[in-house]
């Protein structure tokens, strides 16, 4: 069941559902947008990428976790692309700071595996919590899964809260090749 409405801005009827009749306020994506350009409290801003003027919420640039705005996608992935250090260092988030590290080793450092969609980020203590770049360290799947295995009734099993004793890893790696 719909309702008819009128738009806020453009005073254009149009019909919305029920169940959106007391969130609904404009006609249009348009319409809202124009709403918004005409809004006191929108903050001005330039794109990190382009330079671009690009107007954004308060709250948008207050839960920011790193303070850094684009205006679009393609400037967003621009920036990331060409190795924007800035970008990459700000992150403060444990995630963001892993996903940033693969931006920037873009290598298995182990075999040298330069798939980057292929790429893992492993904790060389095990624990997830400590996300220093020290502790952290590019891995393909393979190497990554290497690093988790322990030894049961003399066989080498996969487990993912185990870590493999770093002194045996050269000999793990050797029958690996096998």
């Amino acid at each position: 069941m719909s309702i008819i409405k009128s738009c806020v801005n453009c005073n254009k009827r149009y019909k919305v559902v029920k169940s959106r009749e007391s969130k609904s306020k404009f006609c249009s994506r348009s319409c809202y947008k124009k709403n918004l350009e005409f809004s006191s409290s929108l903050v001005e801003k330039n794109c990190d990428y382009c330079h671009k003027r690009l107007k954004r919420n308060p709250s948008q640039i207050k839960g920011s976790r790193h303070k850094i705005f684009f205006c679009t996608k393609r400037c967003r992935s621009s920036s990331l692309r060409s190795g924007n250090t800035a970008y990459k260092l700000v992150y403060k988030n444990p995630a963001c700071k892993r996903r940033s590290l693969l931006v920037s080793i873009k290598y298995c450092v182990d075999c040298g595996l330069d798939r980057v969609e292929l790429l893992e980020v492993h904790h060389i203590n095990g624990n997830r919590l400590d996300n220093t770049l020290s502790n952290l360290e590019v891995l393909c799947p393979n190497h990554h899964s290497l690093r988790h295995l322990r030894l049961k009734d003399g066989e080498w099993i996969y487990s993912a809260k185990d870590l493999t004793p770093r002194d045996l890893l050269p000999e793990i790696l050797i029958l690996s090749q096998k």
